[in-house]
């Protein structure tokens, strides 16, 4: 092999695409085993459409009658993608602009991740790297439209990497084997349409060919090369078939352009360790034994007559029929069913498929929906799932790494957009209702001003019974209240209903919190409004303003909203006046009224006076003088 193989990436333009062809099958042919051993991975879990249809050996194996491994790899995905992590942008001694941008950057990303399901695409790598040892996905520009950011899947089998020398360094040149069509790359590619309609389809017996089946495929390598340090310009990333190149173009990133997660980090090299490989060899041993049993069962589980001889019984009586008379003289006939195997074979299998879950360190409860007997409180079930997690602690920060590394690619992947077009835009959220079309240059945060964290989507268990129980606990310790009780209880499905109303008066003090906070705007509470929550609520805000360093202006319509709810406070404590007496002048009044206002009454005479206790009243003592008697 001469030293330009081997530095395909410095080869001259007219040999760029055959060297690196070249390079990529040398490679190839190097990992051949470990990819068999993914293939084959792959159909003890049970997927034949992974396996190509030239892999004969693979393909011919027999078929699989209890598959305890997909359950087991089923088990284990379902247990570390059921919470999907959020990666969020937070600053380094950032300034409130930069806070600003940070929290745009996580709703971008949100809208980013959900727009190329991201979900489902991380839950497909992270099978992958329980199968095969290596989930890849890509991030890259939209070949049809390059201001899009598109996220793919890439199968494992088709991602090239020698590794064989690499020990505890990260191997510098990557290559990943794609299948297109021809019209396709035409398309894509117009400027190399003569080359691409010349080139040379995929060999019918090539291991990664599904044989001609009248598709006209042609194989396309991408190569990534990395610079060897920082400002290097050997760096590469091309884009070849065996007769042209497609897209050549200098890589200056210390990554390559994929997001890797591995269920076990090996000790060396570069690719991870397979859960199913480790499993494997008890899957197999089980199927073997499962063969043999379907074998037995089937010749020795069928009922067997013994007829004596001196019996005289005729064959052609025994029929399988109810109520059958059967005449003869002597011992009558028996009925005699061997056993299939022995017990001890029974137990073996029991014992096969518990050591296969073991293996993958899955439970054979999660895998049944079963909960262990005696679990009946929901303090027991969480402390229960705690301790099933923590097999895969590794796997679930695997997992949540995932997902930074993916929003770091998409924030790489749009700055480098915004320098090719300066006026790129993106649709941005100013929360989590309002969007908002946005340059990215009012985003974007220069590199090393800000980190990516993973949070997941909840902190607490997913099982409804131990998150009501946790909640119980905190409820009761005093550090949350009936209100965060209902808000945090939003995925529990028999308290959504109640929660939406329960907390609809938080959510709207802080919808106008957040109007005022981020877009300059102010609304004014209203006297329907619970007051009470809405002081608390604003007095926290202005000092979490003052905190992250928020334009005063803004910090002041705060204080506005605060000044305004104590106003309306005290005109709800405030007594209602009485309404005003009539006022009656003396004009106007008829000549019988009075000095007081009120009519006078004919003239009575004396009244003599009134006894109140019933009897006569006692004469009145003599008043001072002036008097009246």
């Amino acid at each position: 092999m001469s030293l330009q193989t081997e530095r395909w990436w410095n080869a001259e333009p007219s040999l760029l695409a055959a060297e690196t062809v070249a390079e990529a099958r040398r490679v190839d042919r190097a990992t051949l085993a470990r990819r068999m051993q993914i293939l084959e991975a792959y159909c003890l879990y049970g997927d034949e459409t992974a396996i190509p249809e030239n892999a004969i050996e693979i393909r011919s194996q027999p078929q699989v009658t209890r598959n305890v491994l997909a359950l087991a790899v089923d088990t284990v995905i379902s247990e570390i993608t059921q919470a999907r992590p959020r990666p969020m942008f937070v600053t380094i001694g950032g300034d409130w602009l930069e806070q600003e941008r940070a929290r745009k950057l996580t709703y971008f990303c949100d809208a980013e991740f959900d727009q190329n399901n991201v979900h489902e695409l991380a839950e497909q790598a992270a099978r992958d790297a329980v199968i095969a040892g290596l989930g890849i996905l890509r991030p890259r520009r939209d070949p049809s439209d390059e201001t899009r950011v598109i996220i793919e899947r890439i199968f494992p089998p088709n991602f090239l990497v020698d590794d064989r020398g690499a020990v505890d360094v990260l191997p510098r040149s990557f290559f990943v084997r794609h299948l297109l069509d021809k019209w396709q790359l035409c398309e894509l590619y117009p400027e190399q349409r003569a080359a691409i309609e010349m080139a040379a389809t995929v060999e019918s017996n090539a291991w990664f060919s599904d044989g001609p089946k009248g598709q006209d495929l042609v194989e396309v390598i991408e190569g990534v090369h990395l610079p060897s340090r920082k400002g290097s310009t050997d760096g590469r990333h091309v884009l070849v078939i065996a007769e042209a190149v497609l897209s050549d173009e200098q890589y200056n990133y210390a990554e390559p352009p994929f997001v890797f997660i591995r269920a076990v980090k090996p000790l060396r090299r570069f690719w991870g360790l397979s859960l199913v490989q480790r499993a494997a060899p008890t899957q197999i041993e089980l199927n073997r034994v499962l063969r043999r049993w379907n074998e037995s069962l089937r010749l020795n589980a069928t009922s067997l007559w013994f007829l004596n001889r001196q019996s005289r019984v005729v064959k052609a009586h025994m029929v399988n029929q109810i109520g059958a008379i059967v005449e003869h003289d002597g011992p009558p006939p028996q009925q005699m069913t061997p056993a299939v195997m022995h017990p001890q074979v029974a137990n073996y299998i029991e014992q096969c498929e518990a050591r296969v879950f073991k293996l993958m360190g899955a439970s054979e409860l999660a895998a049944t929906s079963m909960k262990p007997a005696g679990l009946n409180s929901g303090r027991a079930l969480q402390v229960y799932n705690d301790v099933q997690s923590r097999r895969f602690i590794s796997l679930e920060r695997a997992f949540e790494g995932l997902y930074v590394d993916l929003a770091k690619w998409v924030v790489t992947m749009h700055t480098e957009i915004a320098e090719d077009y300066p006026e790129h835009e993106i649709i941005c959220s100013d929360g989590p209702s309002r969007t908002t079309r946005i340059k990215w240059e009012d985003i974007n945060l220069e590199e090393g001003r800000f980190r990516a964290r993973v949070f997941p989507t909840s902190a607490f268990p997913t099982n409804p019974a131990a998150k009501i129980q946790v909640l119980q606990d905190m409820l009761g310790a005093g550090v949350i209240d009936n209100q965060a009780f209902y808000e945090l209880a939003l995925d529990v499905p028999d308290l959504e209903a109640v929660r939406n109303r329960v907390v609809a008066p938080l959510e709207l003090i802080h919808k106008r919190l957040s109007k005022m906070l981020y877009e300059n705007i102010y609304i004014p509470p209203e006297p329907l409004m619970d007051l009470a929550l809405a002081l608390r609520e604003s007095v926290l805000a202005i000092q979490r303003a003052e905190l992250d360093d928020i334009p005063e202006e803004r910090v002041d319509l705060l204080r506005q909203f605060l000044s305004h709810v104590l106003l309306l406070q005290e005109q709800a404590a405030a007594p209602e006046p009485m309404p005003p007496m009539p006022e009656m002048g003396m004009e106007g009044m008829p000549p019988d009224m009075g000095m007081e206002g009120m009519p006078m009454p004919p003239d009575m005479g004396a009244l003599p006076p009134m006894d109140l206790t019933g009897g006569a009243m006692p004469p009145m003592p003599p008043g001072p003088p002036g008097m009246m008697s």
